[in-house]
């Protein structure tokens, strides 16, 4: 059988301080957070890859979004874990893969060629992340003999505790784009990173998608 990555679009969160379901949020004209990383993370190759969603309405609003992708969208299945139960609940979703490529929903910023590279990376080292002047990045790859340490990774402070532990057996890879470094957090990294409100971006997304 021949190596898999399956993808993890981490964006069951309550979007409390900025206000609104982030994976719905414009990204650069006609398309939504969550609609940019699905369709890198499925045009790197990554099988499967699963969203998980937020409750109630946003939920529902995320999932249209993604009915035009392959992709599988499921609720967090342990949300008082927030970011670790996100990663319990793709690594029940995904069959056993052999590595899973991870981003909040909130670190837009990637392409095809860094997903790729993390992902290929992986196959020889137990977890690989993006590094920009001596920072790690978005998205982060991890391997299969970690999955034991990320299905329990709650209690020691998620997968970035994981990374901490592994230490040296994470592959770093040197990356130019500084936005792998960034998160869209709040209203104001929106109109920092964009150069535009959120209202407005959103007012343009409707008009172009008519």
């Amino acid at each position: 059988m021949s190596w898999r990555a399956a993808g993890l679009i981490a964006a069951a969160g309550s979007s409390v301080r900025m206000g609104a379901c982030k994976a719905l949020l414009p990204f650069s004209g006609a398309t939504t957070f969550v609609e940019r990383i699905a369709h890198v993370f499925l045009s790197a190759g990554l099988d499967p890859v699963v969203v998980t969603i937020p409750p109630d309405d946003d939920g529902a609003a995320v999932e249209h979004a993604l009915a035009h992708l392959p992709v599988l969208c499921s609720h967090n299945e342990l949300p008082e874990d927030g970011l670790a139960g996100s990663v319990v609940t793709a690594l029940r979703h995904a069959a056993e893969p052999d590595a899973l490529v991870l981003t909040p929903v909130d670190c837009p910023f990637l392409d095809v060629e860094l997903v790729r590279s993390l992902a290929q990376l992986c196959q020889r080292a137990a977890a690989v992340a993006p590094e920009v002047d001596g920072r790690r990045g978005h998205p982060v790859a991890f391997a299969r003999v970690t999955f034991e340490l990320l299905l329990s990774c709650a209690s020691r402070g998620g997968p970035r505790a994981v990374l901490d532990a592994l230490d040296k057996d994470v592959a770093l890879l040197p990356w130019l784009e500084r936005h792998v470094l960034e998160d869209v957090d709040t209203p104001e990294d929106y109109r920092r990173l964009f150069g535009v409100d959120v209202a407005t971006a959103r007012e343009v997304m409707s008009r172009r998608r008519g």
